[in-house]
């Protein structure tokens, strides 16, 4: 399985979500709408960790038994 982590902090799937937030954000500070570009700069630090897409350290050795954190379990 390939590793998602290897793509970058953030996944690709939430970079809409996150982009749209964002422009939000500037668009309301452009404007002077200082409460929503607050909220909305609040909303998008959400997104952001919402979306993120942490390294997975996996831990090395014999008779480990592991969860899978992406895929399924088959047996």
């Amino acid at each position: 399985m390939a590793d998602r982590a290897a793509g970058g902090p953030v996944v690709r799937e939430g970079l809409p979500f996150i982009v749209g937030v964002l422009a939000l954000t500037v668009l309301a500070s452009l404007t002077g709408l200082t409460d929503v570009a607050v909220a909305s700069g609040a909303i998008s630090c959400f997104m952001v960790w919402l979306f993120r897409n942490p390294s997975r350290n996996v831990p090395l050795g014999d008779h480990l038994i592991l969860s899978p954190g992406d895929g399924k379990v088959i047996a």
